[in-house]
């Protein structure tokens, strides 16, 4: 068995039992008589290191490593999981496990002999009472570490057959006020203003949310037609702010998923909308693939799809072992085909595209995609994976079918709508893309792609104003784009001041040291500068060096530059129609590449041309490319009207 200080990975843990428990740590469950109840991860986590040590004692040290990382935590951060952890262990008459505190050495988990991998007897009649009495006691001692950490084992198995009382809206949101627990004023106001966002982005997404004025959702206003309660904590853990959540069912309060959301203290302003954003990609994206398919969906279905669809929209690695255990589930179930295909897209989408590793994604997306269409041909997350970017082929006709099809089943589809967006800055809509997203929320994709597209039309107030939104969610990311919107959008004479603020972080270097030379050169009266400096020859990724050279009017070693083979996890061309390309594009040498690189066949399929064929002194008329209404434009308007259809 693996020692208890290896860092805890839940998916690859195996089950294991804790006398008549069974644990499933890649669930994050604890089930006793045919009931699971959903634990928090980092509880689990700490379960599983002192199940590894097998009757030994783990050190506080230990578990820091296995459960946190190694990263600095408080006493009391380890002493809160552990009380948890024994709310689970009392929970069950007679306890199924205990945890014992060795003194200035660590802890220890004592549990009684079970019977391997046999399933567990089946406890008395009268035990099921003993165990609900005990833990309603137990949740309400708990209120102050309070998450809803466990909730009734037995209801959820009482109550999984029962018909759904029909006054009980589908969908429907309570919000109940989120707890702090550190007794900090700063803590308080920031678990107001959690709960308050949660409902705000809730109500925002179209799912019905009313926030509760009573801790426990009781209150006399508290609408009975709501289905899901939302409840949460907000404390201070070893230097960090840490908003923890979850969804239940307002009907048994059984656990559907929970979610954690941890700053540092000195840089948590924002963490309540991230936390609010991450509580509404789950339900959102769940409650919609729910509603498809309702009549398909068994009691434990529910929570796995809440669990992939937060992964898939944070796009977190564990969406695919999430979405892969779904459909072993239920393998006639669109959605779950449909989230893996988009699971497998959004991998496939950073490797090197030539790769036998990015092939084979590719192969499995299409064939998930084909499945969940063959099943529901309005499975959206499939239309939405077939119209990502992935492998040799652009496929641009193909992939504006599928985006268009998943616009039309879900107008307000956020991953659909950036991928449509991204697709249109492919063929040189620039206009078009920067129309599409002004639908979108502020997810960090909509926010770092609206802040480029306004940047490039050169509207900067706009730009910043969306990076500044950015910074509050994701600090570091706002400093790239900052960086990405000075260096190339912003006027010569006053992005190098900007570039060599934003310089301190030390990974920026050499690129500093190669846009002193090449922003420089481009300030009115300075010394013309032609070419790439060393520095920028290492530092520079293919694209940039293009982009470089045209913007310095070497446009011939710009030409040269397009015949190298760029990165192969950048194979996009979308740089083409940004700013610094124009005199690249009044070549006459730029038909040739648009015809190679299958641009003019979507142009002259779809008649939507892009937007720099109205610039002045083109060489060519892009309307010329239109004149020919060839095979590939009568296959491609027959694929789009079928699409549509």
């Amino acid at each position: 068995m693996s020692g208890p200080s290896k860092r805890i990975d839940l998916v690859s843990e195996v089950d294991f039992r804790l006398g008549d428990l069974l644990v499933r740590p890649s669930q994050c469950t604890i089930g006793l008589a045919g009931a699971d109840e959903r634990i928090e991860a980092r509880v689990m986590e700490v379960l599983v290191a002192l199940h590894r040590s097998e009757g030994r004692t783990v050190s506080r040290d230990q578990l820091i490593e296995a459960c946190w990382a190694g990263r600095a935590v408080s006493d009391d951060a380890i002493a809160r999981v552990i009380a948890k952890l024994r709310l689970v262990a009392r929970a069950a008459d007679p306890p199924q496990f205990k945890i014992e505190t060795v003194p200035r050495v660590g802890f220890r988990l004592e549990a009684p002999p079970t019977n391997g991998s046999a399933p567990a007897p089946a406890p008395p009649a009268d035990a099921f009472e003993r165990h609900r009495s005990m833990l309603s006691r137990a949740t309400i001692a708990a209120a102050g570490v309070a998450l809803a950490l466990i909730a009734i084992l037995t209801a959820w198995a009482m109550n999984s057959g029962r018909a759904r009382d029909p006054a009980l809206g589908e969908g429907s949101v309570l919000v109940v006020p989120f707890e702090d627990l550190s007794g900090h004023a700063e803590m308080t106001r920031l678990s107001r203003r959690a709960g308050e966002a949660v409902a705000r982005r809730l109500t925002a997404g179209s799912v019905p949310t009313l926030l509760s004025g009573s801790p426990s959702g009781t209150d006399a206003a508290s609408p009975p037609a709501a289905e899901l309660l939302v409840t949460g904590t907000v404390d201070i853990e070893g230097g960090n702010t840490v908003i923890k959540g979850a969804i239940s069912s307002r009907e048994n309060r059984a656990v559907l998923w929970t979610g954690v959301t941890e700053r540092p203290t000195a840089d948590a302003v924002g963490i309540d909308e991230e936390f609010a954003r991450l509580v509404a990609i789950a339900l959102r994206c769940g409650l919609g693939e729910r509603a498809a398919a309702r009549s398909t969906l068994s009691r434990d279905v529910f929570p796995m799809l809440l669990s992939a669809c937060e992964a898939i929209g944070v796009q977190d690695v564990r969406a695919l072992e999430i979405t892969r255990r779904l459909i072993d589930r239920t393998p006639t179930l669109a959605g779950a085909h449909a989230l893996r295909a988009y699971a497998l897209a959004t991998q496939a989408s950073g490797l090197d595209y030539l790769s036998d590793e990015a092939a084979s994604m590719t192969t499995q997306m299409r064939a998930a995609a084909a499945r969940a269409l063959a099943l529901d041909p309005n499975a959206v997350y499939a239309h939405a994976a077939l119209g990502k970017r992935i492998g040799a082929e652009v496929r641009h006709h193909e992939r504006e079918g599928h985006l268009l099809r998943a616009l039309a089943i879900d107008p307000d589809h956020v991953l659909a709508r950036i991928e449509y967006s991204l697709l249109l800055r492919e063929v040189g809509r620039v206009g078009a893309a920067r129309e599409t997203l002004t639908r979108v929320d502020d997810s960090v994709g909509a926010l770092i792609n609206g802040a480029f597209l306004h940047a490039m039309a050169g509207d900067l107030r706009s730009a910043n104003k969306l990076i500044d939104r950015l910074a509050v969610r994701k600090p570091d990311w706002a400093r790239d784009a900052r960086w990405v919107v000075a260096t190339w959008w912003d006027d010569p004479s006053t992005a190098l001041p900007k570039l060599q603020a934003l310089a301190a972080d030390a990974s920026r270097t050499d690129d500093l040291a190669c846009f002193e030379t090449h922003l420089t050169a481009l300030v009115r009266d300075a010394p013309r500068f032609r070419g790439l400096t060393p520095e920028c020859a290492v530092a520079m990724k293919g694209d940039w060096k293009i982009r470089m050279l045209a913007r310095q009017g070497d446009i011939d070693a710009a030409y040269a530059a397009m015949e190298e083979p760029l990165p192969r996890t950048r194979q996009s061309h979308m740089f083409l129609f940004y700013p610094e390309m124009k005199a690249f594009r009044a070549d006459m040498r730029f038909v040739a590449l648009a015809e190679r690189l299958g641009l003019v066949s979507y142009w002259r399929a779809t008649g939507h041309w892009p937007d720099f064929c109205s610039e002045p002194d083109l060489p060519y008329d892009c309307q010329a490319w239109g004149a020919r209404k060839s095979a590939s434009r009568q296959k491609a308007e027959k694929q789009r009207t079928r699409f549509r259809d």
